[in-house]
């Protein structure tokens, strides 16, 4: 991953949160390492629906059949509950599918988790759905972090990836970086991003110049394909040979699912923890199970080849570099 830093978020979050969120940080920092394990993670990623309303080239959930189904917001406030206080810092809302296609769900998961003193909310969006009312909303519940994927700088090459309107969402990133600027506001940080694909490889050199007078942060992405042509490194990079999710956060899909991996192989029985909606079900049985921990020793001894879903990934994931 390659990262233009114009606001740097951690300088925000100590001037707004001081030395908890320096502690956070640390702690980040260590649980990459595969260190420092805690009674909970320190993130989770919430699925909030099972569905998107773009079919983008680049998403690594092609081929699996989405349900949309709505996760349900008592479970929601019972994870963040059991999180709180004891060692969860951050959520992030949206990692396959779109958040706004359930904003009324995104809404209270945001406030929710301000109300429990969380240090970062996060939304990962594709923005597409959200309106002016939808972002103000958000901004004041408390998200402390748009993550917008965007993968282009203009109409034509924002289409052969996403299949959308590059100058609707532009204007909303726009919207935003004007409503911090003339409410002389920190937060939200606006984080745009790319995958680097076929589609975008003439863009990439201007993606950073492009987006750096309305972002606090610009990144090119790792990437990871499905499509075959798209395997083959067409940038300068080197396949990926580990992983520190197992050390750094939960991953709860909307059906009730809990994985250590955003990637649909993380529902693979291998990497599937347990289900929230059956049973009696604690975020500590999750983050410190026999499974769990047989995934983690063998990641640390570079043995991921053994799990099929690690496999699979890793022979496909790429670091980007220029």
């Amino acid at each position: 991953m390659e990262s233009l830093i114009i606001n740097d978020p951690y300088g925000i979050g100590v001037k707004h949160k001081g030395d908890a969120y320096r502690r956070y940080r640390e702690l980040w920092s260590l649980a990459g390492k595969g260190q420092c394990l805690g009674d909970v993670p320190i993130h989770i990623t919430l699925d909030t629906i099972d569905a998107c309303n773009y079919d983008c080239v680049i998403c690594h959930d092609k081929g699996r059949e989405k349900s949309g189904m709505r996760m349900n917001l008592p479970a929601v406030k019972e994870i963040i509950d059991q999180g709180a206080g004891n060692g969860l810092y951050s959520i992030n809302i949206g990692g396959v599918g779109e958040p706004y296609m359930a904003s009324d769900v995104l809404l209270e998961t945001v406030s929710y988790a301000r109300k429990a003193e969380l240090m970062d909310i996060f939304i990962h969006t594709n923005l597409s759905l959200a309106d002016i009312g939808d972002l103000k909303e958000n901004i004041d519940a408390g998200v402390t972090c748009f993550c917008i994927s965007i993968d282009a700088v203009t109409q034509r090459t924002y289409k052969a990836i996403r299949g959308g309107d590059f100058k609707a969402v532009f204007e909303k990133i726009k919207f935003l970086s004007s409503y911090k600027k003339e409410n002389h506001l920190d937060y939200p940080v606006i984080r745009i991003s790319a995958v680097p694909c076929h589609e975008n490889s003439g863009e990439l050199e201007e993606f950073f110049s492009f987006w750096s007078e309305y972002a606090d942060v610009v990144e090119i992405q790792d990437y990871r394909h499905e499509r075959e042509k798209a395997l083959k490194p067409c940038f300068a990079g080197v396949l990926k040979t580990y992983c520190s999710a197992p050390w750094r956060q939960l991953v709860i899909w909307p059906h009730g699912d809990v994985t250590v991996c955003c990637f649909k192989m993380g529902l693979k029985d291998e990497l599937c923890l347990g289900n929230i909606f059956k049973g009696n079900w604690a975020l500590t049985d999750f983050w410190n199970g026999e499974k769990i921990n047989r995934i983690r020793d063998a990641l640390s001894e570079e043995k991921w080849s053994i799990i099929p879903p690690c496999r699979l990934c890793m022979s496909r994931h790429f670091l980007y570099k220029r």
